[in-house]
């Protein structure tokens, strides 16, 4: 893991000992942030609630594909089930760090298809445009790539996907 080394020049040097405590949580809070960040878009798809009220194509399953249809990609209800499921159980799963690459992956064919077909031709810096998606399937390929780390559940496993 990087961390500030003595041949790292600091603007603030008192800080050298703040930064090299920490580095070990700076991926774990990035997976676990992550994954946490899709939650309640799952909930809102499958359980509704007050969170659902903010989806501006609708609550729940129907909603979602719905939504989905608004924006010339229809898909059928059982794929709004996996999204709302992956969104829910998957983030879930990434916060803690279960099965990390497994669902990692699924993350990235999902924000793919979320950014080069739900979100194109909304480009940049719009409500609807892909920025978004993208940020978040790199950010998903880093965790497929790193794995869950030294604070996850797949570490107490005998073996990691």
């Amino acid at each position: 893991m990087a961390e500030a080394s003595d041949n790292t020049r600091l603007i603030i040097p008192g800080l050298r000992g703040l930064y090299e405590g920490l580095a070990e949580f700076a991926y774990p809070f990035v997976r676990f942030c992550f994954g946490a960040f899709f939650v309640p878009h799952g909930w809102a798809k499958i359980i509704g609630g007050s969170v659902a009220k903010y989806n501006e194509a609708g609550v729940l399953i129907g909603g979602t594909a719905a939504g989905m249809a608004k924006r010339h990609f229809p898909i059928p209800e059982e794929l709004a089930w996996y999204i709302g499921i992956l969104e829910l159980v998957g983030g879930t799963m990434l916060a803690i760090g279960l099965l990390t690459r497994l669902v990692a992956i699924q993350f990235i064919g999902f924000m793919f298809v979320a950014a080069f077909f739900v979100h194109s031709g909304a480009w940049f810096w719009t409500s609807k445009g892909m920025e978004m998606p993208l940020i978040l399937m790199v950010i998903a390929i880093a965790i497929f790539i790193r794995g869950g780390g030294r604070l996850s559940v797949d570490k107490n496993l005998s073996k990691e996907f």
